[in-house]
């Protein structure tokens, strides 16, 4: 639940701080208040600097994506890019120095087909998994994120996915 005041600086469409009129206790997953100032943006606009979520640093490329953010707790977050500027993969380093990459596979016209992630203990403990795909090629008709493992091409005998019913693999 959100009723909320924007406040900007001056004269600009820079966003110094976000307020919450409701009580933000009521709700768990909801934007808390925010201290003044609590953006902070370089020269031509891009933020550079977000306190609340613990981000002390955004780098941007010269085409207008991000590149690195550094967090206060020692996460360095890294993005590539393709020559049409699309993303095509992610590199995470946590303070234990633990480092998750993730892949995206596209087509000719830069839709994404496929997310890879390997190193993510949260996902088939680390393995290379195929963590999203679209139904039919297509996300409009929806998006399988059943984390299959590719790395030791293991092929579970079935699947089942809520409200399709189950599935069984052909070998």
């Amino acid at each position: 639940m959100d009723s909320m005041t924007y406040n900007y600086r001056p004269g600009t469409n820079k966003l110094t701080y976000v307020k919450d009129t409701l009580n933000w206790a009521r709700y768990g997953n909801d934007i808390d208040n925010q201290g003044y100032d609590n953006y902070k943006y370089d020269s031509i606009g891009n933020i550079v600097f977000d306190r609340r979520v613990g981000v002390d640093s955004i780098r941007w490329n010269v085409y207008g994506k991000v590149s690195k953010i550094f967090k206060h707790d020692s996460t360095a977050i890294f993005y590539t890019y393709d020559v049409t500027g699309n993303r095509i993969s992610k590199g995470l380093i946590n303070k234990a120095k633990d480092a998750t990459q993730t892949w995206y596979m596209r087509d000719a016209t830069g839709n994404i087909l496929s997310v890879y992630t390997y190193n993510d203990t949260s996902v088939n403990k680390g393995q290379l998994s195929q963590i999203l795909t679209n139904l039919y090629g297509s996300s409009r008709l929806g998006t399988n994120t059943l984390a299959t493992n590719v790395q030791d091409l293991t092929i579970p005998a079935g699947i089942s996915i809520t409200g399709l019913g189950t599935g069984g693999n052909v070998a």
